[in-house]
């Protein structure tokens, strides 16, 4: 079931190592993320799809990552050392297959080996940045981790719809974050 969602920006800036000096410019952006990561542990979610609009993307559908630990880390912004883990929920990428089997829109499944991004890691920062605040306010579950699509606004909507349809089957609460 559904518990939450939520629109998360992500720029690395507002990780405070990143920002340091800067993060006063980007402060009110901090406190929003900070207050929708509470929210989102308020809401008790034992399942977390993140949507980024960075990773990998494919004419075909929507991205899918595949492997049970996807990591990351913010070299590339020269923060080798803050790094980021998110666990598949293999069951949830299961039942996401079989609502759109039928669909003509259906996940890419993908390893983040396929995917890899600077340096081997799977997560982009449009997941880590998001990741980031929901660790620090005590939220880690797993969960998918979901590209954007090319297709149509009618059919990223009736995948949508499958992706709520997997949700529910799952039967545990779900937070739905934006990126």
């Amino acid at each position: 079931m559904l518990s939450i969602i939520g629109v998360a920006p992500h720029p690395p800036l507002i990780i405070p190592a990143i920002g340091r000096t800067e993060l006063s410019k980007v402060e009110r952006t901090v406190e929003g993320m900070q207050v929708l990561c509470r929210r989102i542990k308020e809401a008790k979610p034992e399942i977390l799809i993140i949507i980024t609009p960075h990773g990998r993307i494919a004419r075909e559908g929507p991205t899918v990552l595949t492997d049970d630990q996807l990591t990351g880390h913010f070299g590339r912004f020269g923060f080798p050392e803050i790094r980021i883990a998110f666990q598949t929920d293999k069951y949830l990428i299961e039942l996401l297959e079989s609502e759109t089997a039928t669909e003509s829109i259906k996940p890419v499944l993908i390893s983040g080996r396929e995917h890899s991004i600077h340096g081997g890691e799977a997560l982009d920062h449009g997941a880590m940045v998001p990741l980031y605040y929901l660790q620090q306010a005590g939220v880690s579950v797993p969960g998918l981790h979901l590209t954007i699509g090319l297709q149509p606004y009618h059919m990223l909507y009736q995948f949508g719809r499958s992706l709520r349809r997997a949700v529910e089957k799952r039967g545990l609460p779900a937070a739905v974050l934006a990126s």
